[in-house]
């Protein structure tokens, strides 16, 4: 007979393995052309002082994460903000380090355990956070591409990920919307599909609907939308400081827009499931994107080796501080 217990387990460990041969694929693709001497030359001469410009920028960009996560969902917890800020910090650990985007249900399922907010209703959140996030870094992206040098061609498949991007967050933006403008409508619709199912099921289905929208409805008003908006705008040109200083760090006379579309490329790859901490990802990322500046394949692997080790660093440091101070005890 077959072990039903063990199944999801070995499902689990048959996708991380996928996950993990896909990283070393990437890191293959990386490295296979390095200079290694070079490499190595290279990260002897960066400028100490615009290191510790990248380490404290991306400290400062966690933490606005963090707080925007708070403040987004403080209705569906009122009263708990330090723990919705330890929550933040712990979940984006999670977020980064679990593989395949499975960390992406880690803030719902600490905020269920520590606070007993409905699953649905933090999902509902997420996604509402996640949306806004897709559409700026999406948005970003096409005004960096708007101040290249005509010299500096993007990919086609490159700027197609791009638009694909934004109208996929645009248009569940407008569902969203859409959704709460007519929630009664779209209750009763649902409410209608549902009938032939047994009573037990028709309430539950109707019981994550309701779950869903409430976490819709955590920007209740003008001044908390334009609050959540305009921190989430800040966040994102702070990414892409981050990756500017990291260029001043190598001397490489390269302007701001250059951060900007290092950082929408990240992020346009890791949007893809992948290995547990974008290993490989993430490098291939900053590879082809400093690619379009000429820079070469082993310059752009120390530029990994300076950026992707500070953020590991940081993302650990709050994570850790976000376990161990009650974000991921259970509730009382």
């Amino acid at each position: 007979m077959r072990d039903e217990e063990s199944e999801p387990t070995r499902i689990s460990v048959g996708k991380l393995s996928v996950s993990l041969a896909v990283s070393g694929v990437l890191l293959w693709f990386v490295f296979r052309s390095v200079d290694f001497a070079m490499l190595v030359e290279r990260l002897t001469t960066l400028q100490p002082l615009m290191v510790v410009g990248v380490l404290l920028t991306i400290a400062g960009f966690q933490m606005l994460r963090a707080w925007r996560f708070a403040y987004l969902v403080r209705p569906l917890a009122p009263n708990h903000q330090t723990v919705l800020v330890r929550i933040g910090h712990l979940g984006m650990f999670l977020m980064m380090f679990m593989p395949l985007r499975l960390g992406e249900l880690a803030r719902p399922y600490l905020m269920r355990r520590k606070l007993g907010v409905a699953l649905s209703s933090g999902l509902g959140a997420a996604a509402l956070e996640r949306t806004l996030d897709g559409l700026c870094v999406a948005l970003l992206f096409f005004l960096g591409i708007a101040s290249l040098e005509s010299s500096i061609v993007v990919p086609e498949l490159l700027e197609n990920a791009g638009w694909m991007t934004l109208v996929l967050f645009g248009g569940i933006l407008m569902g969203i919307v859409g959704s709460l403008v007519a929630q009664e409508q779209v209750r009763a619709a649902l409410a209608f599909c549902v009938r032939p199912l047994p009573t037990s099921v028709r309430e539950k289905v109707l019981m994550l609907h309701q779950g869903v929208m409430d976490g819709f409805k955590t920007l209740p008003d003008f001044k908390s939308a334009s609050v959540v908006i305009g921190v989430t705008v800040v966040i994102w040109l702070m990414n892409a400081l981050v990756f500017y200083l990291a260029l001043k760090a190598f001397g490489w006379s390269l302007g701001f827009e250059t951060g900007v579309l290092l950082a929408c490329i990240l992020v346009l790859a890791i949007m893809v499931p992948a290995g547990p901490g974008f290993l490989g990802t993430y490098q291939a990322a900053l590879t082809l994107g400093l690619s379009l500046w000429g820079v070469s394949e082993t310059d752009a692997a120390a530029y990994g080796l300076v950026v992707y080790p500070l953020t590991l660093m940081v993302v650990s440091s709050f994570g850790a501080y976000g376990y161990w101070s009650g974000g991921g005890s259970t509730a009382r």
